[in-house]
């Protein structure tokens, strides 16, 4: 029996239709893998586990954290774009991934091409801080101080990251003749400040206390459109001298390209619940991070934001790739 052209093309679609929702539905139907690009111990291994372990109670399929460490994240990253796009295999990362292609050609990541995003679950600013041996109290102190002395100062920077990247604009942005030191990380940046080789350097909030406590360092100020929950009582760059200083490190989570669009929302409504109504929420706290839940478009569209952000400062030749 012959079918109806139109009838079949209606046929086609209905089937398509039960499909999309199918996939969803089945998922997870084996064991899902978290790539982390680093050793275990830092805040994307964290936040993979806590995650891991929570998907694994409520879908009973097992979920396993495999470290995939070396250059700079860039193995988990290919790990999810050549795996099965059936989000099976999952990454927590976060700006690293957005600024490592404006540095490494063979990092190949635009979110919603090589990579799916998949939503953004917490944030933290960079907190601005310099040591006591420098004869400031204050953000505009410090950038008097800076014009007073032009050459004299060092900013230490972790190199070709969104961190070098914020760096550069900032000094450049207010005028400032400051030298830019890379360092190997936020550890060696602090041993940096402390023993005065640098005079400057955009940190994390974790662990700050305890230095400032100790007397070793001054907190400048926080960068961000407003003030960061978890320290209240740190005014912004804006807030301090005008400058519009609106970045912050993002992290979220994100699967292979590809992987069907009922499963991505399947993740990322289970992973909202789980930042947002179980005890990962208070951990994430505890880490010096603050929960803020992006749905995959708005958290894809900060992502893009960021990139184009950091490529414009690429293109000016302010900032050329560094050895790390």
């Amino acid at each position: 029996m012959k079918i109806n052209p139109c009838i079949r093309i209606i046929l086609v679609l209905a089937c398509l239709a039960t499909f999309a929702p199918a996939h969803a539905q089945n998922y997870p139907t084996k064991p899902i893998t978290f790539v982390v690009g680093f050793p275990p111990g830092g805040i994307f291994d964290f936040m993979s586990r806590a995650v891991a372990q929570k998907v694994q109670q409520r879908w009973g399929q097992p979920a396993i954290v495999e470290n995939k460490p070396g250059a700079g994240g860039l193995l988990a990253i290919k790990a999810i774009q050549t795996a099965p796009p059936d989000g099976h295999t999952i990454m927590a990362n976060g700006q690293i991934t957005v600024t490592m292609p404006l540095f490494n050609k063979e990092a190949s990541f635009k979110p919603g091409v090589d990579v799916q995003p998949i939503m953004g679950a917490f944030y933290a600013p960079y907190v601005m801080i310099t040591n006591t041996l420098t004869p400031v109290k204050s953000l505009p102190e410090f950038i008097a101080y800076a014009k007073a002395n032009p050459g004299k100062l060092n900013w230490g920077v972790a190199p070709n990251t969104g961190q070098h990247i914020d760096t550069y604009a900032f000094i450049k942005g207010n005028g400032l003749d400051i030298t830019i030191v890379p360092y190997a990380g936020g550890a060696a940046l602090l041993r940096a400040l402390i023993a005065n080789e640098t005079q400057a350097y955009l940190g994390v909030p974790l662990g700050l206390d305890a230095q400032v406590k100790a007397g070793k360092v001054t907190i400048l100020g926080v960068t961000g459109a407003t003030r960061f929950p978890l320290m209240p009582d740190v005014p912004t760059v804006k807030e301090l001298i005008g400058y519009d200083m609106d970045s912050v490190v993002e992290y979220g989570f994100f699967t292979t390209q590809g992987t069907p669009k009922p499963v991505v929302e399947k993740l990322a409504k289970e992973f909202a619940d789980i930042f947002t109504n179980t005890d990962v929420r208070g951990q994430i706290d505890k880490q010096g991070y603050a929960v803020r839940v992006r749905g995959t478009d708005e958290f894809t569209a900060g992502m893009a934001r960021e990139f184009a952000r950091g490529q414009a400062v690429i293109d000016s030749g302010g900032i050329k790739p560094q050895q790390q």
